[in-house]
Formats: structure tokens, sequence, C-alpha cells
């Protein structure tokens, strides 16, 4: 039998543009007030118009990968 991995992660939006869908999602269905919206697009901006975190989780998966 050969061991397996599952790697998860919720997720995170891809740019700014889709902050206000993510966010919507997030919160089953109920949207960001504008005020809301604004701030965490000014987030997302700030870093660069993306979050790490799918790139972090592919890399955390490779390297697990490897040690197994």
């Amino acid at each position: 039998m050969r061991p397996g991995l599952l790697v998860m992660s919720y997720g995170s939006p891809t740019g700014p543009d889709r902050v206000q869908e993510y966010y919507t999602h997030i919160r089953r269905g109920r949207p960001p007030s504008p005020e809301q919206l604004e701030e965490l697009v000014g987030r997302y901006e700030a870093i660069g118009g993306t979050t790490a975190l799918a790139a972090n989780t592919a890399d955390q998966l490779e390297a697990i990968s490897r040690a197994l």
C-alpha cells in the first residue's frame, strides 16, 4: 500500500477583482458592505494584489511528497 496525504486549504481570492465574490461565499451569501469591500480590496492591493496561500500550499505539498 502506498502512503497518501490529503492537503487542504480553504483558499483566498486570486486578486482584488475576486474579493467580493470570495467574501460573499465565505459569509454564506452575505456580501461585504461597500466600506468593508473597499478595505478588503485595499488590503489585497497593499500586498501586491494576491496572497501567497496557493503557492505556499503547493510548495508544502511538493516537499511532503518528496519526503514520503
